[in-house]
């Protein structure tokens, strides 16, 4: 029993420090990058609120339901559905390929959508130049990184930014701008400069704005707040992993579709064994 309430205690240790994390991101890069394990933290503080309440440790109960608590403010408010009404009319496919990936059956993937945000396109670049005059594309390359937009709506214009690749489109509902992102990984690479350089990007970018990509970050993180804020977007509701590593082990919501604060969507979310990472399937529109 003893060893059990020192395993509790380490374990509430670790989950205080992932819940404060995630709500001090703001403050520093390191706490940011913390915050990505709060559900996990909420996990722990689950599991030792359980067993205190089984040996009667009153102080590590409260201490556990106080850290409970927190977690559950951060996490809840991004728990929404997957669904919102009405859902729409413009078919989003996002997805991160992986690098080494050919995608080969790229064009059977797109068939059914107005626009796709691709990441991590490198490897599957030769196939974008053979979709045809249905699929109009625009490609920005980096270090293995490369983002792009695929459109079958008419494009008005295109551009690049730090980790990102936009179309705007014209769409039934007028003149769309969409953004293709991909961000580095968080605190201690490179993510914090990256939002440096594309923040005021984004503040230019002609509105309204929808971004989809790999933001590797999560739901409650100060970068994605921050993209949320400079595009002037919501992210579609959810709470769903869309990334696994550590031989599947570990399971991270870093995958995210934005829209514009006065539109709605709904989305799914397919597997693929290459990349790791999940497509997210979208249809969006404005609330009427």
């Amino acid at each position: 029993m003893r060893l059990g309430l020192g395993l509790a205690w380490l374990g509430l240790l670790c989950a205080v420090v992932t819940i404060g994390a995630a709500a001090l991101g703001h403050l520093h890069p390191a706490l940011d990058s913390l915050g990505v394990w709060l559900l996990y933290g909420i996990g722990a503080a689950m599991l030792c609120l359980l067993i205190a309440l089984i040996g009667r440790r009153w102080p590590l109960a409260a201490l556990s339901t106080a850290t409970l608590a927190t977690g559950l403010a951060q996490a809840l408010p991004h728990a929404g559905p997957f669904t919102s009404q009405p859902a729409g009319d413009l078919r989003l496919l996002q997805h991160n390929l992986n690098f080494r990936n050919p995608a080969t059956d790229l064009a059977d993937r797109i068939d059914d959508f107005d626009l796709v945000t691709l990441q991590e396109v490198r490897a599957a670049a030769p196939r974008l130049d053979s979709l045809g005059p249905g699929g109009a594309h625009h490609l920005c390359p980096g270090a293995g990184r490369s983002t792009a937009v695929i459109s079958r709506l008419p494009v008005i214009d295109r551009g690049c930014v730090a980790g990102g690749a936009w179309m705007q489109v014209q769409a039934a509902q007028g003149p769309v701008t969409i953004l293709s992102l991909h961000l580095l990984w968080p605190w201690p690479y490179g993510q914090a400069n990256q939002m440096d350089r594309l923040l005021p990007d984004l503040r230019a970018l002609p509105r309204p704005v929808i971004v989809a990509g790999d933001f590797n970050q999560t739901p409650w993180s100060a970068s994605m707040a921050k993209v949320a804020a400079a595009t002037e977007t919501q992210r579609l509701g959810g709470l769903a992993s869309t990334f696994t590593f550590v031989g599947g082990l570990a399971r991270i919501n870093i995958d995210h579709v934005l829209v514009p604060e006065r539109w709605a969507g709904s989305f799914t979310l397919t597997p693929d064994a290459i990349s790791g990472h999940l497509a997210l399937a979208a249809q969006i529109g404005p609330v009427q």
